[in-house]
């Protein structure tokens, strides 16, 4: 009975383990530009449908997604390149580790930061724009050292390996919602 009880209080530990091996697994071994090239043909497919609008499914129109994954990943970039690797240190982080595990990131739970909230007006020429620095950008990314790093309000500290990781999941969580707007808009037509 004794060593049954150890085994359960050792379980939550095991389990922890688990989701950081899983996470570690998953992360992003290719280049930025690689792990990203479908998502962006996706992401600059959709331009043109940038004025549809489902409130049933986002409180924002096609644009607003587009713009803010635009501009997450150039923010990354930038923070990723001025940081100071020898600066980095892992540090374990529950919310990383599920969203890892799992790649997906909830619908609705968070709120963008102010530094990657698109403005009022959106120009579909800075679209165009960021797409290009997007691009530029992510060629750049296996240039930069592996302990390059940047810090999510949620997630934690994360380096370059684990970033990218970051980039593909969250790129493919806002192309799901303009893939559900887009639908909804065609439906309403």
């Amino acid at each position: 009975m004794k060593r049954l009880f150890m085994l359960l209080g050792a379980l939550p530990m095991v389990l922890l383990s688990l989701l950081v091996v899983v996470g570690e697994l998953r992360a992003s071994t290719g280049s930025g530009e690689e792990i990203l090239k479908e998502p962006l043909s996706r992401l600059e497919n959709r331009i043109p449908q940038r004025d549809c609008l489902s409130p049933d499914v986002s409180k924002v129109d096609v644009a607003w997604h587009l713009d803010h994954t635009l501009k997450v990943i150039n923010g990354i970039y930038d923070a990723l390149e001025g940081s100071d690797p020898g600066d980095y240190r892992f540090r374990p982080n529950l919310a990383r580790m599920a969203v890892f595990a799992q790649g997906k990131i909830a619908r609705g739970k968070a709120k963008a930061p102010a530094s990657v909230t698109p403005p009022e007006t959106i120009l579909t020429e800075d679209l165009q724009s960021q797409l290009e620095t997007v691009r530029a950008n992510l060629e750049r990314l296996g240039e930069l050292p592996a302990k390059s790093h940047f810090k999510h309000p949620v997630l934690g500290t994360l380096h370059k390996k684990n970033a990218k990781r970051f980039l593909e999941i969250h790129t493919n969580h806002h192309l799901s919602i303009v893939d559900d707007i887009v639908r909804e808009c065609s439906a309403g037509t």
